[in-house]
């Protein structure tokens, strides 16, 4: 294990100071605290092609302080998200949390995209981070819409019809279904396996910006 860890410290060409954490990491460490390293470190991490790594770093970050966004809150955006952020905006709004497109001393959650290029300064900073998919899902809760919360076995099956023949007409209809009724997580599996055989340009965007967002990271790696 240590081998594979020093040759893939030089083939990312990563500085000696964070062996030690990456070590821990490797060891299975439960308690590895990130936040030792500087903010600009940290987001050189977050943008490795190491997806084991980015992957337990997020849940790290979102676990140190979790806690549904309340009025009152402030969320910007850093990295790529793939949500569209004038229909967030708008959803927020509804909640009484402003968004804010870039972070500043008022930001109470950091929204975590892909590519973080640059994390604001942490120390001392009391950021709540959240995922895409966590933010939305709340969202979906709060605004009771009914995919989200019980959604009765006949919806979910007509809506795995309507994927299971993948017709074009037929996934829209259900991408109109989940926007408006919440995304149910029984059916994350049957949108995966629709993005995965998609050829279609023009659905693949739109299926990039609906269901994406409520995947899970680990599993966005393999789309």
């Amino acid at each position: 294990m240590l081998d594979e860890l020093v040759d893939t410290c030089n083939q990312h060409k990563l500085p000696p100071a964070w062996r030690k954490l990456l070590w821990q990491w490797r060891e299975g460490a439960t308690a590895v605290d990130w936040l030792t390293l500087p903010a600009a470190d940290l987001s050189k991490l977050l943008n490795l092609s190491w997806p084991e790594l980015t992957v337990a770093i997020r849940a790290y970050l979102y676990g140190l302080r979790p806690a549904a966004p309340a009025t009152g809150a402030v969320i910007s955006p850093l990295g790529e998200c793939l949500i569209r952020y004038h229909d967030i905006e708008a959803r927020l709004q509804q909640q009484g949390i402003q968004w804010r497109e870039k972070a500043d001393k008022t930001t109470t959650h950091l929204l975590l995209g892909a590519a973080p290029i640059q994390l604001p300064v942490l120390k001392n900073r009391p950021y709540i981070f959240i995922g895409e998919r966590e933010l939305l899902k709340w969202l979906d809760r709060v605004e009771g819409r009914y995919l989200a919360m019980d959604p009765p076995a006949e919806k979910l099956e007509t809506l795995r019809r309507l994927l299971a023949g993948g017709e074009r007409q037929k996934i829209l209809l259900a991408l109109q279904i989940v926007k408006g009724g919440g995304m149910p997580d029984e059916l994350l599996s049957d949108w995966q396996n629709v993005i995965i055989n998609c050829t279609d340009p023009g659905l693949r965007f739109e299926l990039e910006n609906v269901v994406f967002p409520y995947l899970p990271a680990i599993e966005k790696l393999d789309l």
